[in-house]
């Protein structure tokens, strides 16, 4: 995890952030990211890199053009989906020391819709699969969303609005309804798009 906030967190959105605009943000970051590291030296790593990055982040105007993933956008993406990245990363560190984490139900509903605007899309692209059956999000303490189009969902996955984030990225079991194989479709496509060294 260090190795990866690090590399592709702190130093690869650094490199993204300083490019051109319109830069092929994959090539830039690429380019920016040193081998893999483990241990002490992923360690090393991140509390340089992170730190760096966020300076930056502070020192940039929300609005400012830069490059993402989908062309040309605004440093907000950036702070948005590193926000999102660091919260699901804190429950895997919450997780391995047993303690409890949460996050409050607006930032984590503001996460589910990211998720369903840009990863879950991004997911299928890599994968070249079409989008699974309609499946309804039914967060106990947010508004619910539609996964899929098509106004006929015969799938529900229920609970707080951070367990059903967490359900889509792959970390957490929650209740479904339904049609079980749209349900764990939908749960299983981002981790299965991104699993690798450095999903991003």
């Amino acid at each position: 995890m260090y190795d990866h906030l690090g590399r592709g967190v702190g130093l690869g959105r650094v490199a993204a952030l300083t490019a051109a605009p319109d830069a092929n943000v994959f090539e830039v970051m690429g380019k920016a990211l040193p081998p893999p590291t483990r241990g002490a030296a992923a360690f090393d790593l991140f509390i340089v890199a992170m730190p760096a990055y966020l300076e930056l982040l502070g020192a940039l105007d929300p609005a400012s053009p830069c490059a993402t993933y989908t062309g040309t956008g605004q440093v907000a993406f950036w702070i948005r989906r590193d926000a999102i990245e660091l919260a699901l990363h804190a429950s895997d560190v919450a997780d391995a020391l047993g303690i409890d984490y949460d996050v409050e139900p607006a930032r984590a509903s503001d996460a589910i819709d990211e998720t369903i605007e840009f990863v879950l899309p991004e997911a299928l692209r890599v994968l070249g699969r079409a989008s699974p059956a309609p499946c309804r999000l039914l967060p106990t303490d947010a508004p619910e969303r539609l996964l899929g189009a098509g106004a006929l969902a015969n799938a529900s996955i229920v609970g707080s609005a951070y367990s059903l984030l967490l359900a889509l990225w792959g970390r957490a079991e929650v209740e479904v309804r339904g049609d079980e194989a749209t349900t764990r479709a939908w749960m299983s496509l981002v981790e299965e798009a991104f699993r690798g060294p450095d999903p991003g």
